[in-house]
């Protein structure tokens, strides 16, 4: 048996179970907990990786698509933004139903990247919805699964561009 499974303890001891120095009411940890009974593994994917930034909306369709993921399904947090009348997204987390659960973290949008890819845009002003992190928690027979989703995850990026360097020449 997992090590990490926990299937004698009971939905409300699951449920009050406390994860120090966590940010939200409900967690993810405590979310995985209630759905499988067990304590998940972790990956973590990240932006910034060679440049590489994770692309929300192409990671979604492509969630949709491979496992038949109802975007109406997940939790979401974010802020009204009273300039647009909308509201952002920060947070995003989605069960995939089969022992993988993912948590998009600290999105924003970003206008100022280069799209080697061709990937769609997300606004008309070409701007991009960028995750920062991509948690998945998994059961540990997901392992090789999860690996895959995250590698495939790299395909779905746009590039931060290239700093550029000023040289001054004083005479």
């Amino acid at each position: 048996m997992y090590v990490g499974a926990l299937p004698n303890i009971s939905m409300e001891a699951l449920v009050q179970f406390n994860i120090p120095g966590d940010r939200y009411a409900m967690s993810s940890i405590r979310l995985f907990l209630s759905k499988y009974h067990a304590l998940p593994c972790l990956l973590t994917c990240m932006s910034g990786t060679d440049r590489k930034l994770l692309h929300v909306t192409t990671i979604l369709d492509y969630l949709c698509n491979e496992f038949k993921h109802d975007l109406n399904t997940d939790l979401i947090t974010g802020n009204y933004n009273s300039q647009t009348n909308q509201m952002d997204i920060g947070a995003r987390f989605c069960d995939l139903k089969n022992g993988i659960m993912l948590e998009f973290q600290d999105i924003y949008l970003n206008p100022g990247v280069l799209n080697p890819n061709q990937l769609k845009a997300d606004k008309s002003d070409d701007g991009f919805s960028i995750a920062q992190t991509i948690t998945i928690y998994y059961l540990p027979h997901q392992m090789t699964s999860v690996s895959e989703l995250c590698k495939s995850f790299y395909k779905m990026t746009v590039l931060s561009p290239e700093p550029s360097i000023t040289f001054t020449l004083h005479m």
